[in-house]
């Protein structure tokens, strides 16, 4: 249990000030399983994934300037709970695109240039879309690269890396 606090693209100096304030965003959440949140510094903004311990809790995605960093992961957080007797989607609904979807789970296989090490980069892709390149850090080194993922996942930032 707990919560592990993964940072990269930033100054060694700015990651205490960002990993307290991601301790005081989840709070006391993080006694209730396993939390893992990664933070990817983009320009003037992070890019941060939550995986908490249930499913409404998975693969969380968001892109925000750090001023905003605390209340963004609140807001998300809050977005994000079950209703009772029936499972959560994992991630916040969106409106569908057509009135039938047959939207897949895919899984790319990609290994980082900085370390070797392999990953996967999970996203949902439609039949027939067309893919583009997206910034994506590798799990082992946190070395950012681009890597092909799903137009719609690309332009709404739903999208994760895992290690293999």
């Amino acid at each position: 249990m707990g919560l592990q606090i993964l940072i990269a693209g930033c100054a060694a100096d700015e990651r205490p000030r960002v990993e307290n304030t991601v301790r005081r965003a989840i709070g006391a959440r993080a006694d209730s399983g396993a939390w893992s949140v990664s933070l990817v510094k983009l320009g003037g903004e992070w890019s941060v994934t939550i995986d908490g311990p249930e499913p409404p809790f998975r693969g969380l995605s968001l892109t925000t300037p750090e001023i905003r960093l605390q209340n963004a992961i609140v807001e998300a957080l809050s977005k994000t709970k079950p209703a009772a007797g029936r499972p959560a989607a994992a991630r916040p609904a969106r409106p569908a695109t057509s009135p039938v979807s047959s939207t897949s789970e895919t899984r790319d296989r990609h290994r980082c240039p900085q370390c070797g090490a392999d990953f996967l980069v999970i996203y949902a892709i439609q039949p027939g879309e067309p893919t583009t390149k997206a910034p994506v850090a590798c799990p082992g080194c946190w070395q950012v690269t681009q890597v092909p993922v799903s137009e719609t996942a690309a332009q709404h930032q739903d999208y994760r890396a895992e290690s293999v």
